[in-house]
């Protein structure tokens, strides 16, 4: 959260945003509402007009907060992504040699290039998508209650197996997406190799080896994709279904309301209008979910990077070197990469303009 520090001011302004948003959506159902009650039966021409008309610039301004707040949104994310990247180059400079002797390069490169990515992804799916989601249909949900009480609690006891189905298919998607972005890795490892040492695979006539070790990667990298993008359709088709599964049971139930004059037509199509729009925000949720899901196994990755930042890097006092007169001696001098000293207890003098070779 230290990197939104200076992005609190874009954000609130976004929100805000989007309670403007929901307030400019909520009307078009009491709109409906009305023309239906009143201006209809009243055969009023001009009224009718200007109730279109009202209806279509509150969605032109709806569209107009969207582009707006779309654009803070990016430059907040864009922000805060830049200063992660910058984070995580500096630190690379400043690992001990201890870590890159043990980590695998390529896959250190592969968490910085690739994870920052998805994480960019995420980010930007989160605040222009899910929370603003959440607002709308929270302020949609109150205008369906307000319509019809009864037909608001079917809606909502749908809305609440989806939501537990969304629990128990993400974990499984969220599982397969760390299997992918780890095989993805070594993907992009191996062909890193190829292309570095493939004079050196020529020379040692390894081609046929070295092919068959890509193969199958390749084909192990084929088939989780295959899988994972499988699971991520199947979560946004059963959560749709059931979304369209509430739409159906306000039209079925609604009807016999209205059959049995326990409720008027007006009222259904002002209720199935507030529906489908919010139909339409949970759909957008739906659609970032997987996002959300591969981007928190990328955020917990580079988490995991930064938090070498503890035991590895480390920052010292430096003193300008003001240059010498005639020596420098060197007096009990002790020089380690680990715990391991290298050189001990070490002696000498160093005369101005010497040179002086230290092998071994």
């Amino acid at each position: 959260f230290s990197y939104y520090k200076n992005e609190y001011k874009n954000i609130i302004l976004s929100f805000l945003l989007k309670l403007i948003q929901v307030a400019s959506l909520a009307p078009v159902a009491m709109m409906i509402q009305y023309l239906f009650y009143y201006t209809l039966p009243k055969k009023n021409g001009s009224e009718l007009i200007i109730i279109v008309i009202a209806i279509f610039l509150l969605f032109v301004f709806n569209g107009l907060a969207i582009l707006w707040n779309r654009h803070l949104i990016l430059q907040v994310v864009k922000s805060v992504i830049y200063l992660i990247r910058a984070d995580l180059v500096e630190q690379t400079l400043f690992f001990s040699k201890k870590f890159y002797s043990n980590e695998d390069l390529d896959k250190i490169h592969s968490k910085i290039v690739h994870d920052t990515e998805r994480l960019d992804c995420m980010t930007s799916a989160i605040l222009s998508q899910f929370i603003p989601g959440i607002l709308i249909i929270t302020g949609l949900s109150l205008v369906l209650v307000y319509i019809n009480a009864f037909l608001s609690f079917l809606v909502f006891s749908v809305l609440t197996c989806l939501f537990f189905m969304n629990i128990m298919l993400g974990k499984n998607v969220s599982k397969n997406i760390k299997v992918y972005h780890t095989i993805f890795s070594n993907f992009s490892r191996d062909i890193s190799f190829l292309l570095r040492f493939n004079e050196l695979i020529k020379l040692s006539t390894a081609e046929k080896k070295e092919l068959k070790r890509q193969d199958d990667t390749i084909k192990l990298l084929r088939f989780t994709s295959q899988k994972m993008a499988w699971l991520n359709s199947a979560h946004i088709v059963i959560q749709n279904n059931l979304l369209t599964l509430s739409g159906i049971i306000v039209l079925l139930v609604g009807g016999f309301q209205v059959i049995n004059n326990s409720n008027t037509t007006g009222d259904l199509l002002s209720f199935y209008v507030a529906l489908s729009l919010l139909r339409t925000n949970m759909n957008n949720i739906i659609t970032t979910l997987p996002v959300i899901l591969e981007g928190k196994e990328s955020l917990i990755t580079l988490m995991q990077l930064m938090e070498q930042k503890k035991t590895s890097y480390i920052k010292e006092k430096h003193q300008l070197f003001k240059g010498f007169n005639q020596t420098i001696r060197f007096e009990n001098v002790y020089f380690s990469y680990d715990e391991n000293f290298k050189l001990n207890d070490i002696n000498f003098t160093v005369k101005k303009g010497e040179i002086i070779g230290i092998s071994g």
